[in-house]
């Protein structure tokens, strides 16, 4: 990276979703203990997205700029759920 260069901002959200209850019903009725069956979700972050979490320069280190570091992501609890938007959807079938 060059001293004119910024860092490289993530363009994608990656969400790994267990699915729990699955395994409880097995561990609790049938006494067998079965992985959490799992699912990726990736999402392509807005250019408004990408810009609210690039790394701010925070000053020089021998000539080169530095910058913040990426430390930590979580999902806040939700204010609504999906289906007060209307987009609620079972993707598991039965």
């Amino acid at each position: 990276m060059t001293s004119n260069e910024k860092p490289a901002v993530p363009d994608t959200l990656t969400v790994i979703l267990a699915d729990t209850q699955s395994t409880y019903i097995a561990v609790v009725h049938e006494n067998e203990h079965r992985p959490y069956e799992r699912r990726t979700v990736q999402v392509k972050l807005t250019e408004e997205q990408r810009r609210a979490i690039a790394p701010l320069r925070t000053g020089m280190n021998g000539g080169m700029p530095t910058h913040e570091a990426y430390l930590q992501a979580w999902l806040e609890p939700a204010t609504r759920s999906l289906n007060e938007e209307g987009n609620d959807e079972d993707r598991r079938t039965s």
